[in-house]
């Protein structure tokens, strides 16, 4: 995607497309967010709050 720098990004589908969708598109707008970062903090549910940078910037996402 970076090598196309798209201007929208495009969900076609049930859960999974939309959620591929989204961290495709987290991942597009920061390349250096750390998936694995993202996920481990949800597995305690006290931590279940995570900020994410600002959106928007380079691409915006419909579902």
């Amino acid at each position: 995607m970076a090598a196309f720098q798209p201007d929208l990004i495009l969900a076609i589908g049930g859960g999974s497309a939309m959620d591929a969708g989204k961290i495709m598109w987290v991942l597009y707008e920061h390349p250096e967010a750390d998936f694995m970062d993202m996920a481990m903090r949800f597995v305690d549910i006290r931590k279940r709050v995570y900020t994410f940078p600002k959106m928007g910037e380079k691409a915006y996402f419909v579902a």
